[in-house]
């Protein structure tokens, strides 16, 4: 999630205390997610959205897509339109959940054959819960989107628990996203994890950080 802000290819309009995003990738490409202005709702700007995609565009056909911190939903719908085999997408705000699934429920109604909706699966937990969840349940993951909120260290946090969970697979990527003001602690704070940073994307104020597993042999600059 980032600022709301005009952009080429995102629609963000206010109407009535709603916002408009747009996919912009995939099979469901055009098609409008209409959610409620919430404080620190931070919904991916389509620059940042593309900019991930086209990073991942050869893994994310038949990958495992996990967004913990799901929001709006626009990255884990992007996912399953650009061909994520299976999309675990949670949050804990009531609000934006319903808002989710009222809106998957529609996307299935109106184009029901053009996308396996059983593949994506949306639940009502903290990220805490939902990474626990999948280890017990013995799920690995091969793209993990970070999107918290910005400035409360849950991005870190959340890649401590993954390492530690074993949920990514061995050729598995994470990409977290991040305030620029934050970006100067995220090489400390995770010197010591089996992660190997693959590159920084700087994108206005928001900062992607690429991660693939250290004894993978990845370029630093892939």
């Amino acid at each position: 999630m980032a600022k709301f802000g005009e952009n080429q290819q995102v629609i963000l309009k206010k109407k009535s205390e709603r916002a408009e995003l747009q996919i912009i990738g995939g099979l469901l490409k055009g098609e409008k997610i209409s959610i409620p202005i919430i404080d620190g709702l931070r919904p991916t700007r389509a620059q940042v959205r593309e900019a991930v995609f086209q990073i991942w565009a050869e893994y994310i056909v038949g990958a495992a897509f996990l967004d913990p911190f799901a929001g709006s939903g626009a990255i884990a719908i992007e996912a399953v339109s650009r061909g994520a085999d299976e999309v675990y997408a949670s949050d804990i705000n009531p609000e934006l959940l319903f808002t989710l699934r009222k809106k998957l429920r529609e996307l299935q109604k109106k184009r029901p054959m053009e996308i396996g909706w059983e593949r994506i699966i949306v639940s009502s937990e903290d990220f805490r819960e939902a990474l626990s969840e999948h280890f017990v349940k013995g799920r690995k993951f091969d793209l993990v989107y970070l999107d918290p909120p910005y400035g409360k260290g849950f991005g870190v946090e959340a890649i401590h628990l993954i390492e530690r969970y074993g949920l990514l697979n061995p050729a598995g990527r994470i990409m977290l996203e991040i305030s620029k003001r934050e970006r100067h602690g995220i090489d400390a704070a995770l010197d010591n994890e089996n992660f190997v940073l693959l590159k920084k994307y700087p994108h206005g104020d928001t900062y992607l950080y690429h991660f693939g597993l250290l004894d993978e042999g990845f370029d630093e600059d892939e």
